[in-house]
């Protein structure tokens, strides 16, 4: 059970990088934010400049984005 303001860190020993080259490199992280019953997942892509995306996904939303790629 979580207790408020606590963030729950999905993933465990997955490697968090979905690219993962000398040039280029892309990791996703994923976490599960209770007070507000949705999942924060962000991206970050490192080369020559560095890149941050963020979404705050319902569990509907996160199924409708796999479901898309």
């Amino acid at each position: 059970m979580t207790r408020h303001g606590q963030v729950q860190v999905y993933g465990g020993s997955a490697d968090p990088y979905i690219i993962n080259n000398e040039d280029y490199k892309v990791k996703v992280k994923k976490t599960w934010v209770p007070a507000t019953d949705v999942w924060h997942i962000k991206f970050e892509s490192q080369s020559l400049y560095d890149y941050n995306f963020e979404l705050f996904l319902t569990n509907e939303e996160l199924a409708h984005l796999k479901r898309v790629l």
